[in-house]
């Protein structure tokens, strides 16, 4: 999608608006997880975490905060994506786009997927609504709306492009390690409607672990 923009070979203007939603979820997404993974791993090494000779992670540490203020702090994206949600409904062609990567998938993926399909089609379902509500709340309320609505959008996008990893995978090297990712990722996330930490999570964090070790 990219290279077809810069090389305008496309002058859809639904495919620069989802570049430009997708531009800024990725920007304050990835500032965000990743300092919070660096922290988990400086908490790995406990002391040993915090001695720059020991290892590189305070360094990484230091910089995922400088990348995260510049390339823009994080309510300014959040900002920049509710303006553009009152001025194109730019919310409307994310969910639409990710509704039709669903539909073909539907149609292409195996059974044992299917469900997973419609837990995300159901979830898309809802944060449609939820953006019609926060679009018809107080500027005040909107501010605080928005963010978990990204947050929400943010992983379902995460897990839908992970399903069409794991169905190609599947079909094509009869692999679950995508597939393994993308039950726990669901189950973390709680969009499977499970005791968090039953012996099944358990289980799938320990393949999923050894599976990318």
């Amino acid at each position: 999608m990219q290279d077809e923009t810069d090389c305008q070979t496309s002058s859809d203007e639904n495919q620069q608006l989802l570049l430009r939603i997708r531009a800024n979820i990725n920007k304050y997404m990835t500032a965000k997880k990743c300092v919070k993974h660096i922290h988990q791993c400086i908490d790995v090494l406990a002391g040993n975490g915090a001695i720059e000779t020991f290892s590189p992670l305070p360094r990484l540490y230091r910089d995922a905060i400088v990348y995260e203020n510049w390339e823009g702090t994080h309510n300014t994206l959040r900002m920049q994506i509710l303006r553009d949600m009152h001025k194109y409904r730019i919310d409307r062609i994310f969910t639409s786009h990710l509704q039709q990567k669903l539909r073909q998938l539907q149609n292409d993926a195996p059974d044992k997927y299917q469900n997973w399909i419609k837990i995300l089609q159901d979830n898309l379902t809802q944060l449609a609504l939820k953006a019609d509500d926060l679009l018809q709340s107080s500027s005040a309320q909107q501010t605080l709306l928005v963010r978990d609505y990204i947050d929400e959008i943010a992983v379902v996008d995460c897990c839908v492009h992970l399903l069409a990893e794991a169905v190609n995978h599947f079909v094509e090297d009869n692999s679950l390690s995508k597939t393994d990712l993308l039950a726990w990722l669901l189950m973390r996330t709680k969009m499977l409607k499970k005791n968090q930490y039953d012996e099944q999570y358990m289980l799938l964090m320990s393949k999923v672990i050894q599976e990318n070790d």
